[in-house]
């Protein structure tokens, strides 16, 4: 079940604004009928598909450059490691969304019971 939450959230509307926001550059996009694959930035395809697309919708949107076929596998990259090419700008990206979404739950501890709260 955990993963049936995870790909509804990562699939769900806004994905691509919600993944800028944690840091992710490029989504994969895997052809259906020949395998061939390609890194799409995730700034062209918000600007071709608007903020509040889902991956599905990337999915069913983009065609393979070698074979034709419309349809694809898509999915985020996975964040760089450490000392490798763009890491600083992702962890400094990641920090950004970590401190903004902090700043968003701050007020929890007004919604809980006298002593519940975490600090």
């Amino acid at each position: 079940m955990e993963n049936a939450t995870h790909d509804a959230i990562r699939y769900a509307e806004g994905a691509l604004a919600t993944l800028k926001r944690a840091g992710c550059s490029n989504l994969r996009v895997f052809c259906l009928g020949c395998g061939h694959w390609h890194w799409l930035r995730i700034d062209d395809a918000i600007a071709r598909l608007g903020a509040s697309a889902g991956l599905v919708m990337v999915a069913r949107r983009v065609r393979c450059h070698c074979c034709g076929t419309k349809g694809a596998h898509v999915e985020p990259e996975e964040p760089p490691g450490i000392g490798t090419p763009h890491y600083l700008a992702w962890a400094l990206a990641r920090r950004t969304w970590l401190r903004a979404e902090l700043e968003r739950f701050q007020d929890l501890d007004e919604w809980l019971p006298p002593g519940q709260a975490q600090g």
